[in-house]
């Protein structure tokens, strides 16, 4: 089986599946501790059984002081074994975290892959034991061999683990795919397996015959919990039924539930000794509840914004709970609720557990793309800590999260972004009132800005030059026309997080050169569209939208400005004919055709019936038109007198205040937004960075998808691996993708300067002659006074 079918697998049965049981709870030694007697001091036990909360409506931040004091990096496996971890849990024995992963070994024998379970100790580092491994026939204890033919690859996962005790329980679950027409697995067992902490199996039951017996023998499965030491329990139906069974798999209670729960995980133990489970319905509402012969007990329901992942429930009956990316204590006596920290950056969908020590120190596990990451969140006093500011000309998530991210994994360092909007800055003077503050010294250390806002800063002598902040091996694998954005007068004043191409695509013969100049383009064109009866130039029907592709978009690379020497020329027949051009072919449309999609743009040109195809976007978007197309059409630039064979767009770059007091940081903090780390994890088709797209992108990949119940090869042969996700690329028949040309495309791009005030101008000015009110003459000379007068006032 490919990976491609055993993660999906893993995949469809991760809806029903707990990632977590966590049982015994107790708080360890060590509770003589400060905060333990702050804690003795402000509660008292309180049962969990008997309380009920309401979460507030906007509930405030916790107050300054909660902040990540440790982070540790995410772990492929156990440095001792060389494995691909194909699933990961957490538990906690105690108060030590374990990190539970089911690994599937990087080699093979005589073609299979061998799979293991390992448990590591992930405060320290150290693999504990090797337990055992799987075949798919049944659980070989460290054997000293086993042939190929007894090992079955397709049909082991782990469907749950958790801790009873001092034990670690697993639920394994091993299925066969053998039957003919089958488009789910057969179930041949599901064990529960017991090991001891130093990792010898303890006990063994085989719940596969109960389960076939209700009636589930394909793989809607039941989700397992252990009640106790004698009892667990199978939920099934996503919530609808539970069944508690002795260790013998006799049924000793059936219990009808309300149903439709997801997330169903077990948190704790209440003072009584029950165990209290945590699920979320329907309603967007997360509750808690224990399980009593005589039905479900619900004990506790909050309005949530998005549904819960994970939660701990501690000895006094508090719980602490993640709730979208904030974590929240619920004080058990009071019924109140107090959001602690907020993990901006990650999604609570991704947690894997909470646990709060005596120490009153809290652990969050987060699993992201395939690793899993820890986090320490505690209240204690962090007198050094740096704290940079970062401030955006207007809100952008991907930045927010880079530097939450940021600040988790660099401890000692608090990033803060706000936007303009979020200080006041609202009218249309903001920006000039932001450029004051700055120059008086009041500024931020970073400042996310558009390329035509960096020159006004520049100007006003408030942003310091990186080019001796920024590492040479940024430089060298960054696309050389992103890095250009930052540019002014041969020295780098900010990077950006992304970049897109923009180009056209053409027939060869048509065009054959891979750049053209505006009267090219447009000569082009008359020898195309003449004689061709319903030929038109390309989807738009907007002059302004024409004048745009063909002009605008590159103004400051066209043959009507000299940005070198400020000057500026639209008074010439070019541009003349230039406004004629677009008037004249945006009506022009297919015969019975109201609108004409990029779908149908594309297949007009293979007709020979469009003209050109505009491409904007990533290596994505850039593979799939070129693939459509195929090789009888070739790429070339927006129009211009400077030799341009594509456009680079991006929107935006960080910029460092020449008032930082924290330059270094600062720097590392951009070097980070070039990361391959943060590139794959928040950016999507805008990478920057040639090397990360090399390393992701992955030619004549094997690729199954399912058809009709089978799994065939795929057609795409080619796809880009973002983390642990695969999307497919389009790709040429052999298996190769596109990703050579476009980096080469990339490399050799220039970047679009944003001169959005001339564009406005263009723009705005040629209405007059679309509408008919003004001549083309009469627009070209208010256009040329309006940018001349513009370019003098930036000399």
């Amino acid at each position: 089986m490919t990976k491609y079918r055993l993660f999906k697998k893993i995949t469809t049965v991760a809806v029903i599946t707990i990632f977590l049981l966590l049982t015994s709870c107790g708080r360890t030694d060590g509770a003589n501790t400060k905060a333990e007697k702050v804690a003795r001091e402000k509660l008292e036990s309180t049962d969990i059984l008997a309380t009920k909360w309401v979460a507030p409506e906007g509930t405030p931040i916790a107050a300054e002081g909660w902040e990540v004091s440790e982070y540790m990096p995410g772990v492929s496996g156990p440095s001792d074994i060389k494995y691909f971890v194909e699933q990961r849990f957490t538990a906690f024995l105690g108060d030590k975290l374990y990190s539970i992963l089911c690994c599937r070994e990087s080699g093979s024998l005589d073609g299979d892959y061998i799979y293991e379970l390992c448990i590591y100790n992930y405060l320290t580092g150290e693999t504990t034991h090797e337990p055992f491994l799987l075949s798919g026939k049944e659980i070989l204890e460290k054997p000293d061999s086993f042939s190929a033919e007894e090992f079955d690859k397709e049909n082991y996962y782990i469907q749950s683990i958790g801790t009873l005790d001092d034990d670690l329980i697993v639920f394994a679950v091993i299925t066969n795919w053998s039957q003919e027409g089958a488009t789910e697995p057969k179930l041949e067992h599901y064990y529960m397996i017991r090991f001891t902490q130093e990792g010898t199996v303890k006990e063994i039951t085989d719940y596969a015959q109960k389960v076939r017996n209700e009636g589930e023998e394909y793989l809607m499965l039941p989700t397992p919990f252990c009640l106790n030491e004698e009892q667990i329990v199978f939920i099934y139906n996503e919530g609808k039924v539970a069944e508690i069974l002795d260790k013998k798999a006799k049924v000793t209670a059936k219990i009808d539930m309300t149903g439709d729960l997801y997330w169903l995980k077990m948190i704790g133990r209440s003072l009584t000794g029950k165990a209290v489970f945590m699920c979320n319905n329907q309603e967007g509402k997360t509750e808690f509840f224990t399980l009593d012969e005589d039905g479900k007990n619900t004990l506790t329901v909050f309005n949530t914004s998005l549904y819960s992942s994970a939660a701990y429930l501690d000895e006094y009956g508090n719980v602490i709970i993640l709730n979208d990316s904030k974590l929240s204590l619920y004080n058990a006596q009071s019924g109140e609720v107090k959001n602690i920290y907020s993990f901006n950056g990650l999604s609570g969908f991704d947690c894997l557990d909470i646990y709060r020590n005596s120490d009153n120190e809290i652990y969050v596990c987060f699993k992201e793309w395939g690793d899993a990451f820890l986090y320490k969140v505690d209240d204690s006093e962090h007198p050094d800590t740096i704290e940079l500011l970062v401030t955006t000309d207007y809100k952008d998530g991907r930045i927010e999260n880079c530097a939450a991210d940021y600040t988790r994994s660099h401890p000692g360092v608090k990033i803060r972004v706000e936007s303009l909007e979020d200080i006041g800055y609202r009218d249309e003077y903001a920006w000039a009132k932001f450029v004051q503050k700055v120059k008086d010294g009041e500024g931020p250390d970073l400042i996310w800005t558009s390329r035509d806002r960096l020159e006004a800063l520049n100007n006003a002598g408030v942003v310091c030059p990186l080019d001796d902040l920024i590492s040479q091996e940024v430089k060298e694998n960054v696309f050389a026309g992103a890095l250009k954005f930052g540019e002014i007068d041969s020295k780098l004043y900010a990077v950006p997080f992304d970049a897109s191409l923009e180009l056209m695509f053409i027939n060869k013969k048509n065009f054959e050169n891979d750049s053209w100049t505006i009267t090219e383009a447009l000569d082009a064109y008359e020898r195309f569209s003449k004689g061709n009866e319903g030929a038109y130039f390309n989807a738009n029907t907007v002059c302004h939208m024409i004048l745009a592709d063909l002009c605008v978009r590159l103004v400051e690379y066209s043959e009507f400005i000299d940005m070198d020497n400020m000057t500026c020329d639209f008074k010439n027949e070019n541009f003349y004919r230039l406004l004629r051009f677009c008037k004249e072919h945006a009506d022009v449309k297919p015969d019975s055709s109201e609108h004409i999609s990029s779908e149908q743009e594309i297949e007009d040109m293979k007709d020979g019936k469009a003209f050109i195809t505009y491409c904007a976007g990533g290596l994505a978007s850039y593979s799939e038109i070129r693939k459509k197309l195929g090789d009888d059409f070739h790429t070339v630039g927006i129009t211009s007198d400077k030799n341009v064979k594509a456009a680079i767009v991006c929107y935006r770059g960080m910029a460092m205040s020449e008032m930082s007091k924290h330059k270094d940081v600062a720097a590392d903090f951009i070097k980070a937004l070039t990361d391959e780390e943060y590139q794959i994890r928040y950016n999507t088709d805008g990478w920057i960075r040639k090397d990360a797209l090399r390393e992701h992108v992955k030619n004549g990949w094997e690729l199954t998808v399912w058809v009709d119940g089978e799994l065939k090869p795929d057609d795409e042969p080619a796809f880009v691996i973002y983390g642990g996700a695969s999307t497919p690329l389009a790709g040429r028949e052999d298996g190769s993708s596109y990703l050579d040309e476009f980096i080469e495309l990339m490399d050799s791009g220039v970047p679009i300067l944003g001169q959005t005030y001339i564009q406005d101008i263009i723009l705005e000015e040629s209405s007059a002659y679309f509408t008919g009110e003004k001549t083309e003459y009469e627009v070209a000379d208010i256009i040329q006074s309006r940018v001349y007068l513009y370019l003098q006032e930036r000399k």
